[in-house]
C-alpha cells in the first residue's frame, strides 16, 4: 500500500468543548480546558468526525484542515484500512474527556443492526477510564440481577430507576467497558477518558428529574431504549483494575477498539501496523517522533496516521508522564 506524503507527521488536534448540565470545572484544573464564558464544561471531544463538524489540526503544515477533509482526500494513508474494505464515510472512533460533576442520565446505546435500521447511524460501544474520582462518586453499570422489563418500566414511571442499577465506587485507573444494550450512567464527581465508536446515538431512560441548561426537562427515549436493552445478558462484573505500573500495558481489547496505557520511564515506538493510532497525554509532557518532534502536554491529543508508521515516544522532559493509545479493532475492518 502506498502512503501519501501529505500525512507524514503526527496531527495535533483542536478539541471541541461542550457545556453540559452535569459538567463542572475539573478539566480546566487538570488540563487547562476552560469553556468560554465559564459555564459547566461536560465534554471535551478530542477526536471526532460528525455531520456537525470534525476535529481541526491545531498546528503544522496542515493547520486548520479538518479530519474529515483529510479522510476524504486520502483514506488509506490516514486510516490504514486494508485493501478492498471500501471508503470510510467518517473517522471510525471518537475520544473524549468527561467531567461529570453531576449525574449523567441513565442511558443505553443501540446495536449496529438497530442503529442502521432506525437511526441511519452506527451502533455505539464505549469504555470509560477513570482519571479522577471524588469520595462517594458512583458509576452505574448494568441492571441488578433478575431485573425484568416490567420492573424497569415501572421504575421509569415512578422515577426510581436508580434502585434497579448496579453501582460501583470508582477509583482512578478503573476501566468500565460498556457494550451496546447495557444500561449505564456516570455518577457525580468523576473525570473520565472515553473511547467509543463514532456514534452519537444515546437513549435516555431517566434524567434524575432535573432541567437542562435551557431550564426545561431533557427528552427521554423510553420506547427506543427498551427496544435495545439486552435483558438476557448477564450483569457486568464491574470495572477492571489494570493497575498503574510503569511501562506499556494493554488495558482493553474489544471488537471495535484497543486501548493501551504507556507511562514513564518507558521509551519506544508506537503506531504503524497498518492502522492509525490516537495518543492522548494524561500527565506530563511527551515527545513524539524524536528530537524536533511535537511535545504535547497533559490534555493534548494527537493522531498518528497509518502511513506515518511507528514513531518514537519518550518523555518530553524529566518529569513523570503517561499517555493513552487507542487503535481500531477487527469489527471496524482492521
Amino acid at each position: 500500500m502506498s502512503w501519501s506524503p501529505l500525512l507524514s507527521d503526527p496531527l495535533l488536534l483542536e478539541p471541541r468543548l461542550l457545556p453540559k448540565v452535569w459538567g463542572g470545572d475539573s478539566l480546566a484544573g487538570l488540563f487547562g480546558k476552560a469553556l468560554p464564558g465559564g459555564g459547566p464544561l461536560g465534554e471535551s471531544w478530542e477526536v471526532y468526525d460528525r455531520a456537525e463538524g470534525a476535529s481541526l489540526v491545531r498546528e503544522g503544515p496542515l493547520k486548520g484542515r479538518s479530519l474529515h477533509s483529510l479522510l476524504e482526500e486520502d483514506p488509506a494513508s490516514l486510516l490504514g484500512r486494508p485493501p478492498g474494505k471500501g471508503k470510510e464515510e467518517r473517522f471510525p472512533l471518537m475520544v473524549k474527556f468527561l467531567d461529570a460533576r453531576g449525574l449523567l442520565s441513565i442511558q443505553v446505546h443501540p446495536s449496529w443492526e438497530y442503529a442502521a435500521r432506525v437511526e441511519g447511524d452506527q451502533g455505539k460501544a464505549e469504555a470509560w477510564l477513570v482519571l479522577a474520582a471524588e469520595a462517594g462518586a458512583k458509576v452505574f453499570l448494568g441492571l441488578r440481577p433478575g431485573t425484568r422489563r416490567e420492573d424497569l418500566e415501572e421504575a421509569c414511571r415512578l422515577g426510581t430507576v436508580g434502585d434497579l442499577l448496579q453501582s460501583f465506587t470508582p477509583t482512578p485507573g478503573d476501566l468500565f467497558w460498556i457494550p451496546p444494550g447495557t444500561v449505564h450512567g456516570l455518577g457525580g464527581g468523576v473525570v473520565a477518558y472515553e473511547v467509543q465508536t463514532n456514534s452519537d446515538v444515546t437513549y435516555r431512560l431517566f434524567d434524575w428529574n432535573r432541567a437542562g441548561l435551557d431550564g426545561r426537562p431533557r427528552e427521554l427515549h423510553l420506547d427506543k431504549a427498551f427496544d435495545v436493552i439486552d435483558f438476557s445478558a448477564p450483569p457486568p462484573s464491574g470495572p477492571s483494575r489494570p493497575g498503574s505500573a510503569p511501562g506499556r500495558a494493554l488495558l482493553l481489547e474489544t471488537p471495535w477498539f484497543l486501548l493501551e496505557r504507556v507511562s514513564s520511564p518507558w521509551a519506544g515506538r508506537i503506531g504503524g501496523e497498518g492502522a492509525f493510532t490516537i495518543l492522548t497525554v494524561t500527565r506530563g509532557r511527551v515527545r513524539i517522533g524524536g528530537k524536533g518532534g511535537p511535545c504535547p502536554k497533559a490534555g493534548d491529543t494527537l493522531l498518528l496516521p497509518a502511513g506515518l508508521g511507528p514513531v518514537q515516544v519518550e518523555g518530553g522532559d524529566s518529569s513523570p508522564w503517561s499517555l493513552l493509545a487507542a487503535r481500531p479493532g477487527r469489527a471496524l475492518g482492521w
